[in-house]
Parts: C-alpha cells; structure tokens; sequence
C-alpha cells in the first residue's frame, strides 16, 4: 500500500516550495524504511520546465498524458501569480478535482486552483507577498494568513520552508505522531508549526531581538494601515509615553515611531502597486494617506520615483484601473 502525490510544476517554479514537500516524503520514507509516499511531476506541454532561478527541471509528465492514479495533487506556484496562462491548465485542474480526492496548493498555487473555482466555499492560504493581490481577484474567498491551511479536502501552504510543516501534517495524518516527530528531527526542527501558526512576515510578530514595547507598537501599526492611529494612541497602547516610544524607535531604528509607521504604510502602498490593479489613488486610501498628492510627494522622497513609475518598473501583469496622478 502506498499514498501517491502529483505535483503540478508551472513554468518559473519558486523551486523551494516543491523541494521542501519532496524531501519531506523523501525523509518520512527512509525513516520508514519503505516507498510508502510515491510521487510525480506533472507539466502543462512539456517534460521540463525553466524554474524561477534559472535552472531546467525534468517532469514525468505532461497534463495531456495519461496519469497514475493518484490520492493528492498539489499545484505550486509560479514567480509571478499571474501565470501561467495557459488557457488549458484550468478545465485541466476541474477536470482532475473530479479524479484526485484531495487537492493543494504550494505558495502561489492557490492562485489556479481559485481561478478554476476549486476554492469556492474554502478557506486558503497565500504567501504573505501575494495575499493583497489574491484578495482582490477572489474577493469571495477567504485567505487566512496561517503557514498552511486544511480544510476538508483543500490543502493550501503559504510556501517556501512552511511547505515543510504542511506535509508534515499529512505525514502524522497517515503514520502518526512518533513518525513525525523522526522526520523532525531529521530536519533539526524544533516544532512542527500548525494551522494556528500565523506566517512571520512582521517585525511584531517575527522578532526576538527588540523590546516588547516596540513589538506592540508595530503590531497596532500593522493593523491600522488604512486608518493610521495617532501616535499617542499607540503609545498608550504600549504602555509607555510617546517621548518614551520615540526613544526605543530612535535606538533601535534610527527614526522615530511616526516616521517608522510612514515608511511601513508607504512599503505597503509599493506592495500594493507591484501586485494589484488598483489605482494609485485607491492604494493612497487603502494606505492611510487621505491626499493624492500627499502620498506621491512622500512616496516620491522615500523611493526615488512617483507610484506610477513603480508600477511600471515591476511589470505589473494586469492594468491599472487609473493612474490619474
């Protein structure tokens, strides 16, 4: 008896999410001594594909082939969410969602699941990167910013090194818990991360280093983006004085708290502007900044260049709705 698992590998792969869930399985089949995961690599037209840093990667097979039957199908994710668009990936995936009893998603893979209406009803995770844009092109889907999300037969994993703790929870699902703690081990892993875990991608949440005063503060800031609070309300949240607040953000960041909140609300506006269509004027709004104009100065001062050129430089796949700057 054995589990076998497809891996749909888009062109310009983010190779780390596919590597980690192979040599998860790999690890959990030498501790067991047996090929009890058995896996393969699926492509849309070809047996290789060139993966995001430059190397060509050899596939089993195509989605035209005749494919193993297989218990879980993961799609991963492309470099860049908006591909690929080939017009045949998605009846494909609808086509196999009716064959594979489970089906996932690695970093930006839950980008085509959602696109074939695979996610309709579900809860999804998305690296952090790409949560802005899956929102707004699936508005009626629900994104969690866990590290891996389960839900009944959908499994989605916010990518990179989480895509570890994901298989290690279908792992402990078929061997149980001694197994995986082996596999753990294996990895020199501490602890396997679970579905309550929220992905470190903030200072507040990320960070040992700095004073829990300054965590707090950063993590009110994180959550009051499109309507800043004022400085004396996080410092109050803190416990300590804005004098106060201003020295700890001084020592530890050579800026004060205001500016430090500015810097994070406009490098939220620069996310957005890479990978949304929304116009600069709504991503002004969405940022806290209540004047067009104000936000292209400050905009301009802190990156070299007005929002629109930004736009441009990053290649944005899909077309602003306005650039009335």
């Amino acid at each position: 008896m054995s589990k076998r698992i497809g891996f749909f590998v888009p062109p310009q792969v983010s190779l780390l999410g596919l590597d980690c869930a192979l040599d998860t399985l790999r690890v959990a089949n030498r501790v067991r001594g047996d090929d009890f995961y058995r896996w393969c690599t699926i492509g849309e037209a070809d047996h290789a594909v060139q993966t995001s840093n430059d190397l060509r990667l050899a596939l089993d097979y195509t989605m035209h082939e005749s494919l193993p039957e297989l218990d879980m199908l993961f799609v991963c994710g492309s470099i860049d969410p908006a591909e690929p668009k080939s017009a045949r990936t998605v009846p494909w995936l609808r086509y196999m969602s009716r064959r594979v009893p489970t089906l996932g998603g690695i970093t930006s893979g839950a980008f085509l699941l959602a696109r074939a209406g695979l996610l309709d009803g579900y809860t999804c995770t998305v690296h952090w990167e790409n949560a802005d844009l899956f929102r707004q092109e699936f508005p009626d889907i629900r994104v969690s910013d866990a590290v891996f999300v389960i839900d009944r037969d959908r499994m989605t994993s916010a990518g990179g090194l989480l895509t570890i703790d994901l298989f290690l929870q279908v792992i402990s699902a078929d061997c149980g818990a001694a197994m995986t703690l082996s596999v753990l081990s294996v990895f020199q892993k501490d602890r396997m991360r679970g579905p309550s875990d929220p992905q470190t991608w903030s200072l507040a949440r990320g960070s040992k280093l700095h004073p829990r005063q300054i965590l707090k503060a950063v993590n009110l800031m994180e959550q009051n983006i499109e309507t800043p609070l004022k400085m004396e309300e996080i410092a109050r949240g803190t416990g300590v004085s804005s004098r106060h607040l201003n020295r700890l953000f001084k020592q530890h960041f050579d800026q004060t708290s205001s500016e430090y909140y500015r810097d994070l609300r406009l490098s939220r506006a620069q996310r957005l502007l890479r990978t949304t269509s929304l116009s600069v004027l709504e991503v002004a709004n969405a940022c806290g900044f209540a004047a067009q104009s104000s936000f292209a100065r400050q905009f301009s001062q802190t990156f070299g260049h007005v929002p629109s050129a930004n736009r441009r430089q990053h290649g944005l796949s899909c077309q602003p709705r306005s650039e009335d700057e």
